[in-house]
């Protein structure tokens, strides 16, 4: 859901091509092929 925070304040600050991806995260920090910062 912190997504949709900043999807909020970019729409207030005028950007008209602003989406939110569902997965993000829950996608990538599954995938154990791909790096990850530790």
């Amino acid at each position: 859901y912190r997504a949709a925070n900043s999807f909020l304040v970019l729409k207030k600050l005028g950007f008209k091509n602003v989406r939110v991806y569902l997965g993000s995260w829950g996608e990538w920090g599954n995938n154990l092929d791909l790096p990850i910062e530790k």
